[in-house]
């Protein structure tokens, strides 16, 4: 095809249309411009205009697919050949354009995710009332990860009533899918009134979950997990555990929470795993045994990417963020198209009576000397619940290394659970509560006589 000087098609239209066909690339004799396409020696595609001699050997036909691949680029890298007249184009930046098996994330894929992330975040201030005895972070060298929290005081009272107004307020993200949150929203933005109507919502999703299991009784907890890890590792809910646990299709068991955080082109999966226990220790022990049983199970671990895919937040993203988001946890077509990493968390929320009951005298000195004298008491309960912490899970076939705990102390878990539910709004459920109906006496009693407690961990240190 020979176009007339001045028919207002550029250079790049022009070497296009005087390109061999791609259904064979079949040799074209004459004078015309032959483009050619090979593999060199560096593992590139070049894309080289030649002239076109009539005895000009045509490409490996085996190339045409490859060309077929090129040609349908972003318009970005079309326009990077075209101003630079001759462009290779590594397999590397091919899959950049489009992630397929192990290759780099894109700058445009990270930049998709990371806004599908940040979107799904919610606002919490749960650190106004949880003070921090000692960080996760502080030696990563150390397993499993063990931060400990514990209430803030008012003089030297623990807030507790204060912590379950706070628990109870985020129970609108906690318990609702984003979609309808954001339809409440709108709603309230037209009419506050619309306040109570989102209230009673949220409350009637408790109530059905009350009904269907009456003798858990343990949304504080996961409340509690969903909070820390919004605040404690910047992970964004992917799917509202409590809204699938109240359908009736779906059963009970599984993970209290999967959130998720895109950093360094990495993306972050967290399992959360929530328990109220009457002691660290046992609450430990518990969380072994359900990380162990999940990360054991394959068809549960499906089960929870494909519900985040399916019945999670996503579907109230637009766009590319969409896309992204849905490609990141689709395992079953890409399993491993692009960076993923999962963490299993535990947050262990247990009675702590002895710290709490060791109170200092009340006089008029500073004000919080009574928070930073608990803190002490527990923050050197670390190496101790740390060193059980990684014994039970390496005894139930986890991996210490990939879990992180944290445990959080109050003086009494069940007045922590009644304190909640009168926040809410809604009646205490009857008991006995099954927090710990899954544990014989003899497992838990023979953990603990193989590991030091804490106590006797600070009367050998002294």
């Amino acid at each position: 095809m020979n176009l007339p000087q001045g028919s207002g098609m550029d250079d790049d239209r022009q070497r296009r249309a005087t390109s061999p066909s791609l259904n064979g690339f079949a040799n074209r004799r004459g004078n015309d411009k032959l483009r050619t396409a090979h593999k060199n020696s560096t593992g590139n595609i070049a894309l080289q205009a030649t002239g076109g001699e009539t005895n000009a050997e045509p490409p490996d036909p085996k190339c045409s697919r490859r060309i077929l691949r090129i040609y349908r680029l972003t318009s970005a890298a079309r326009a990077t050949r075209k101003q630079n007249n001759f462009h290779r184009i590594t397999i590397a930046e091919y899959y950049s354009e489009k992630p397929k098996g192990t290759g780099p994330v894109a700058e445009t894929s990270s930049a998709d995710i990371a806004a599908a992330i940040e979107a799904l975040k919610n606002p919490c201030d749960l650190d106004a009332i949880l003070a921090c005895a000692a960080s996760h972070t502080d030696d990563s060298s150390l397993t499993p990860r063990t931060g400990l929290l514990h209430p803030r005081f008012r003089e030297d009272v623990p807030l507790i009533d204060d912590l379950a107004r706070i628990l109870a307020d985020q129970c609108v993200f906690y318990a609702l899918p984003r979609r309808k949150r954001l339809e409440l929203h709108e709603q309230i933005k037209a009419d506050i009134s619309k306040i109570a109507r989102t209230m009673a919502i949220v409350r009637d999703v408790f109530v059905d979950f009350n009904a269907k299991h009456p003798s858990r009784a343990s949304e504080v907890g996961e409340v509690l997990a969903y909070c820390i890890a919004q605040t404690r590792l910047s992970a964004a809910q992917m799917a509202s555990k409590m809204a699938l646990k109240t359908s009736t299709n779906m059963p009970v068991h599984g993970l209290d929470g999967v959130h998720a955080k895109f950093e360094n082109n990495v993306l972050t999966v967290y399992f959360l795993e929530a328990k109220l226990a009457s002691s660290a220790r046992i609450g430990a022990l518990r969380y072994a045994k359900s990380a162990a049983e999940f990360s054991a199970n394959k068809k549960q671990y499906n089960r929870e990417y494909q519900l985040v895919g399916d019945l999670g937040h996503f579907d109230s993203l637009e766009g590319p963020a969409r896309q992204a988001a849905l490609d990141y946890f689709d395992i079953w077509n890409n399993p491993t198209a692009l960076p993923l990493r999962e963490r299993y968390v535990g947050v262990i929320c247990h009675s702590e009576p002895k710290h709490f009951a060791d109170q200092l005298t009340i006089d008029d000195e500073a004000i919080d000397i009574h928070e930073h004298h608990f803190n002490k008491l527990y923050a050197a309960d670390l190496d101790g619940h740390r060193t059980y912490a990684n014994k039970v899970i390496t005894k139930a076939g986890g991996n210490p290394a990939k879990s992180i705990l944290y445990f959080v102390a109050v003086p009494d878990i069940d007045e922590l659970r009644k304190a909640f539910y009168n926040a809410i709004g809604l009646p205490i459920p009857p008991g006995p509560w099954d927090d710990e109906d899954d544990l014989d006496d003899d497992d838990v009693g023979d953990d603990v006589a193989d590991t030091p407690s804490p106590d006797d961990m600070q009367d050998g240190a002294s």
